[in-house]
């Protein structure tokens, strides 16, 4: 990691739940495509903290490809706790 866990933490998680968020879908497919490799830095406990309930929250989206994506991620996911 370039930039460590505990910047990861503070700098980094904010801006990812939002965008999580974030109105399009394209935005919010590429942030689920990356949750595998920032859970590798920041770690289970703040995964489990902070990013699944948002995980879990897109996995009920209105967009298919939103949904489709979630339940690919989630075995690399898996994998990681």
């Amino acid at each position: 990691p370039i930039l460590g866990k505990d910047a990861t933490i503070s700098h980094l998680v904010p801006p990812v739940l939002l965008l999580l968020r974030d109105a399009t879908s394209e935005v919010r497919l590429n942030i689920i495509s990356s949750l595998s490799a920032l859970n590798e830095v920041i770690g289970v406990d703040l995964l489990s903290q902070s990013l699944l309930p948002a995980i879990l929250d897109l996995a009920e989206d209105g967009k298919w490809r939103i949904r489709l994506a979630i339940i690919q991620h989630i075995p690399l996911l898996a994998k990681q706790l």
